[in-house]
């Protein structure tokens, strides 16, 4: 009986100290330091281009990315929406239901801009889908005209400063 008691307490002690290892949000590591992922405790995310930053929102999920900035009425130059996909891929945007003109900023895992467009708000049906002209892992947008403010050109390098989320809280 003392033996099977013993064994009792050593498994819950070991269920415990099992639980205290395992993070409920780990930040996911980069695997080198080119990506332009960069861990920050900076509140909200943000995307910076020659040293400057916006604040942004994460569209994560299928519904977030879906609906982007629709309904959105205005932006000030500091704010934005980031869109998260987990590996490269030539990613169409267009403005259904956009109300304001936003510049739409490819961006591939290494940071690199791939492409450029501003484009306007769109109440047509279908709304015409702009095809950027490389693959890229995270697409920003900015209010329109703030890229050629800040003389972003494709070639440029984009760095996104927020804690990492983890791979299954966005496709």
């Amino acid at each position: 009986m003392l033996d099977m008691q013993i064994t009792s307490v050593l498994f819950m002690f070991s269920i415990i100290f099992l639980l205290g290892c395992v993070q409920s949000n780990p930040i996911v590591p980069a695997p080198n330091s080119d990506l332009p992922l960069t861990p920050s405790s900076i509140e909200p995310p943000s995307v910076c281009v020659k040293e400057k930053c916006v604040h942004v929102q994460l569209a994560q999920t299928q519904t977030e990315k879906e609906r982007g900035l629709m309904g959105v009425t205005s932006l000030t130059d500091q704010e934005g929406m980031l869109f998260l996909w987990h590996e490269e891929g030539n990613y169409p945007f267009w403005m259904k239901d956009t109300l304001i003109p936003l510049d739409i900023v490819w961006i591939q895992t290494d940071g690199t801009i791939v492409d450029i467009a501003t484009l306007q708000p769109c109440q047509a049906d279908p709304c015409p889908a702009h095809f950027p002209a490389g693959n890229a892992s995270y697409v920003l947008e900015t209010n329109a005209g703030l890229m050629e403010k800040w003389n972003a050109q494709v070639g440029d390098r984009a760095t996104i400063l927020m804690d990492r989320p983890a791979p299954n809280e966005w496709n």
